[in-house]
């Protein structure tokens, strides 16, 4: 079974976190993507991020470290815990981004999500 390495931001404002909705999976995620040769968990979710909603985030602390399985591949995903230091939450249709929500947390179940999310909200 193949395996990726995936990091992610979490972004929380009071009762919200930000999630993004991809054009291709049409589910909510965290920003973040796929780690590059190199790169450490924490390059890949500031990058990510950056190329998906268009901000400059800092890492408060990691999160967690989530495994799932997603069309027969085995993600392990490592969420950090991020603030927004500069920019606003645009998606960025160039790279699949089709929505950016902050979204309260008491209504995301209403929503399609990829299936990391609710393995992140069994911890907050």
């Amino acid at each position: 079974m193949e395996k990726r390495t995936i990091a992610g931001c979490l972004f929380i404002d009071s009762d919200k976190i930000l999630l993004i909705k991809r054009a291709k999976e049409k589910t909510w995620e965290l920003p973040g993507g796929t780690q590059e040769e190199g790169e450490d968990p924490e390059e890949t979710a500031l990058r990510e991020t950056k190329e998906e909603i268009g901000v400059d985030a800092e890492i408060i602390q990691q999160f967690g470290t989530y495994e799932f399985l997603k069309d027969s591949i085995r993600y392990e995903n490592f969420v950090f815990e991020a603030t927004i230091k500069t920019g606003k939450p645009l998606p960025k249709v160039i790279e699949g981004i089709e929505e950016v929500e902050w979204i309260p947390i008491k209504k995301i179940n209403n929503y399609p999500l990829s299936p990391n999310i609710p393995l992140i909200l069994e911890d907050l």
